[in-house]
């Protein structure tokens, strides 16, 4: 018994391995920490894309009730593009173009 009590050989590997562990416990948390900061930053641009479609809801009532082409280009700042014409709803850092059938 007094034989594997001073057995200093294994000591050292288990403790660089217990150590190894923590820091890998610690990075990990950190991670999880940096990244929901950033998670509930950016949780705010879903509201653009929704602004971008309710904003396209209101040109087809628009165009129901008889509402001009161009006067609902100034109205909403509908820009042409080779894929068609969109509407661009910007902030946050996040810009979305939404394309109008």
């Amino acid at each position: 018994m007094k034989n594997l009590i001073n057995n200093k050989r294994g000591e050292v590997p288990v403790v660089i391995l217990v150590i190894g562990v923590l820091a890998i416990c610690a990075l990990t948390i950190f991670s999880f920490y940096t990244s929901d900061r950033a998670f509930k930053r950016g949780f705010g641009s879903a509201s653009i894309i929704d602004d971008a479609v309710v904003s396209a809801k209101r040109i087809e009532l628009y165009r129901e009730v008889g509402v001009s082409e161009s006067d609902l280009e100034i109205l909403f700042g509908i820009e042409p593009d080779k894929l068609g014409r969109y509407i661009l709803s910007e902030g946050e850092g996040v810009s979305v173009k939404f394309y109008l059938p």
